[in-house]
């Protein structure tokens, strides 16, 4: 990323030049930005801003080796260079240097250039979080940690981000080690509390993990395994079926919170449901007196909250008003609060069509039982104009300008609310209009957007089929993972398209025959066995996935987030509808509906940095023919999903 100009004393056409360049740059001319870069260094060496952008463009140039070295300069020309610092941090972790390269993402976080960004470093922030998230970090020393749990703290920052490594960090903590080395040999065994090891319960509550567990979804096996583990053992002790006594009421909570996170879709044992019985008739003769102890706890960590009485709910909504900020009044805002405020909000939603369609009322009705995803934070960024975050995402993509300065926004498909919430505070002066099948959803994601107090967006009900003869155009209409979840995509894609102002943009995201092979293996496999898209199937499925017999192959799916919850698992694998794309069905759309491939958005550099070897050309970037010849060489390139920007020829 070039830095701005400096406004020290560079005489005029040094300054000139460095703009100049810089507007090269963004252009995509980058042999004659790295021209001017070296001009100005030649006649000015001491200029660490020139260093740092020379830097940037050489890398961008498929240069990353000299780019590395340009930083180096820049970062030794002027010490604590937040730029430059978080620049060279993040090469070095893409090129595989990942201690050397978290070093300088640390450094520039914690320490670099806070005279000038205020103290926040916001863009050091992003660039350590797009950098760690999906690390596995071999260990933490006093520096990476501080930084992890500041990040984690910053009420701008979506702590998910964060739950790879964190869980990375905690599998290596000794106490957590040691208990899952005892689980290997049998995970079904029960623990004795007497055993466990030294420290667990402090490993676990660290600020860290003790976020991670209430505020995000930890996403691995490991802890899974642990927390599993705990849960049947927390449930015999409070049940009297165990010796000693549960942790303490946090951390109590916190797992508790981890539990309902994934929908409750850890694996259940005869016993501990006969032993969730014994508890549900204690708190059903407790009557209006509410009280936060391990009994309500060991409930939440098997069942929502809302299966209880009615009286006792409005007492048990009474008390967490009372509580300290914290994972026990987290736990019951979320099971009491939070629901009965997005049913609220959820009937008062518009309606802007009626969901005629059957496959739509399939749909549905599936994310009416299971809204998805379930999430608590987003990060963070000051909002800034279309065009400039489109300059950035694509260099050089042939924009048809200009673009709108406060863009109507259409959101096709916002589910729960994460990714049209995003947008509206990534465009400046956005206004969003957020759609969705599911109320269930749409009520999810207006609570959050009152609890986030984010505005600028409004909510309605509406299958994208109906659309048609809505009168508002828009100049920007972002539509991910839905498309793809309809009986026939491209009329979807039709309507949208007739929705669009003139030289109005699309984000577009479908699912990719070859990136979602293993999951069509895994719905084959679930057709077979007759696993049905309910709590028990679902956790029937994960079972087999997570231990299969001897000499079963099985589609590798246990590094998905997706598993690890009941509404994740049921999108990933159990959905009622799926269509896949590969990228000549693409083109072919993109042609019939009139619109200019922009260019693919993607989870990482590395993945342009390999086009570009076998591609070098700059306009291979916006050729499809060529993106179909690299996925079929690498087909895990679009697991996710194709993710691209177009506009209305």
């Amino acid at each position: 990323m070039p830095a701005a100009p400096s406004s020290g004393p560079h005489p005029s056409s040094l300054a000139g030049a460095m703009t100049e360049a810089a507007q090269l740059h963004r252009a995509g001319r980058l042999t004659e930005a790295i021209a001017i870069y070296r001009r100005v260094i030649k006649a000015a060496p001491k200029t660490a801003e020139a260093h740092n952008n020379l830097a940037a463009a050489l890398n961008a140039a498929g240069q990353p080796r000299e780019a590395i070295a340009s930083y180096r300069r820049a970062v030794k020309l002027r010490p604590g260079y937040g730029v430059a610092q978080s620049n060279l941090g993040a090469l070095l972790v893409a090129l595989g240097k990942t201690e050397e390269g978290l070093e300088h993402l640390v450094g520039a976080y914690l320490h670099g250039d806070k005279q000038i960004e205020g103290g926040s470093n916001p863009m050091a922030r992003d660039r350590l979080l797009a950098s760690i998230a999906p690390l596995a970090p071999r260990r933490a020393g006093p520096r990476l940690r501080r930084a992890l749990e500041r990040l984690a703290a910053d009420p701008e920052v979506d702590p998910q981000r964060l739950a790879h490594p964190g869980a990375a960090l905690l599998r290596r903590q000794p106490p957590v080690a040691k208990l899952l080395q005892h689980l290997a040999a049998d995970s079904t065994a029960a623990l004795v509390a007497g055993t466990l090891p030294r420290g667990l319960y402090e490993a676990l509550a660290a600020p860290l993990p003790l976020i991670l567990l209430s505020d995000a979804l930890i996403a691995d096996a490991g802890i899974e395994t642990v927390l599993v583990a705990l849960r049947r053992l927390w449930l015999a002790q409070t049940c009297g079926a165990a010796d000693g006594a549960p942790p303490p009421l946090g951390l109590f909570a916190a797992v508790a919170l981890q539990a309902a996170a994934g929908e409750w879709v850890w694996p259940e044992s005869a016993p501990e449901r006969d032993q969730v019985d014994l508890l549900v008739g204690r708190l059903a003769a407790r009557g209006r007196n509410a009280m936060l102890d391990e009994t309500l706890l060991a409930h939440a960590l098997y069942r929502p909250l809302e299966t209880l009485p009615e009286a006792q709910k409005a007492a048990l909504r009474e008390l967490g008003g009372t509580l300290p900020a914290g994972p026990a009044r987290d736990l019951l805002a979320r099971h009491l609060t939070e629901p009965r405020a997005e049913a609220t909000l959820a009937a008062a939603l518009p309606r802007l069509t009626e969901v005629a369609d059957a496959t739509s009322r399939r749909v549905q009705a599936q994310y009416e039982e299971n809204a998805y995803p379930r999430w608590r934070r987003l990060t963070r960024r000051p909002a800034r104009p279309l065009a400039e975050v489109l300059r950035e995402q694509l260099p050089g993509a042939p924009l048809a300008l200009p673009l709108a300065e406060a863009p109507r926004v259409l959101v096709a498909g916002c589910g729960t609310g994460r990714h049209a919430l995003a947008t509206a505070t990534r465009y400046a002066g956005a206004r969003v209009l957020a759609i969705d099948l599911s109320r269930a959803a749409l009520g999810f994601a207006a609570r959050q957007a009152r609890d986030l107090g984010i505005g600028g967006i409004e909510f309605a009900q509406a299958d994208i089929l109906g659309l048609a003869a809505l009168e508002q155009r828009f100049d920007l209409i972002e539509c991910s993972g839905t498309l793809h979840h309809m009986a026939d995509p491209e009329a979807g894609w039709r309507v949208l398209r007739g929705l669009l102002a003139p030289r109005g943009l699309m984000r577009i995201s479908l699912y990719s025959e070859r990136g979602r092979a293993d999951v069509v293996a895994a719905r084959e496999m679930i057709a077979r066995e007759g696993w049905q898209p309910t709590a028990e199937g679902i956790r029937g499925a994960r079972a087999a996935w997570r231990d299969p017999p001897a000499g079963t192959a099985v589609p590798p799916l246990t590094e998905s987030a997706d598993f690890f919850s009941l509404s994740g698992c049921r999108d990933m694998l159990f959905h009622v509808r799926e269509v896949r794309f590969d990228l000549p069905r693409i083109a072919r759309a993109l042609t019939e509906l009139d619109l200019v491939f922009l260019g693919f958005e993607l989870p990482s550099e590395s993945i342009h940095r390999a086009f570009a070897k076998q591609f070098p050309a700059p306009e291979a970037r916006r050729d499809l023919a060529a993106w179909d010849q690299f996925e079929a060489e690498n087909p895990s390139v679009f697991a996710a999903m194709y993710q691209f920007w177009c506009q209305a020829g």
